[in-house]
This record gives C-alpha cells, sequence and structure tokens, in this order.
C-alpha cells in the first residue's frame, strides 16, 4: 500500500477505508519457504503474510480476476 504520510492516502484510509497501492508483486508458493535461493543463487527473504487479512483479501481478489 501506499505510505499513509502523504494527505490523500491517509485522507482515503481514514474517512473512506481505502487503500492504494503503487505496485503489486506476489508469487504462488504452495509450500510456504522462509528463504528461496534464485538460480543466481542470490538468497531472498519470503515474509509469511497469511495471517493478514488486509493480503489474505487482496490475495482472494487477484485470483478472481481474469
Amino acid at each position: 500500500p501506499l505510505p499513509t504520510s502523504t494527505e490523500l492516502a491517509a485522507k482515503a484510509l481514514i474517512e473512506e477505508k481505502k487503500v492504494y497501492w503503487a505496485f503489486i508483486s506476489y508469487a504462488m508458493m504452495p509450500q510456504y519457504k522462509p528463504i528461496i535461493e534464485t538460480k543466481e543463487r542470490i538468497m531472498v527473504p519470503v515474509i509469511d503474510m497469511s495471517t493478514s487479512n488486509l493480503f489474505t483479501k487482496v490475495a482472494k481478489w487477484l485470483k478472481e480476476q481474469p
């Protein structure tokens, strides 16, 4: 989500209960792993957001899109 430090984002969150996203990136991960390794041998930490109601709703909405 956009930081609530911007006046527009803060107002939308408080008054309209809306969150604006500047960018969304995700990958399917059938089994959670705290760290994944790329083919270039770069170690990438992964944050498990499955307990977040907000991210769960966003993931559900994304899966429903054509």
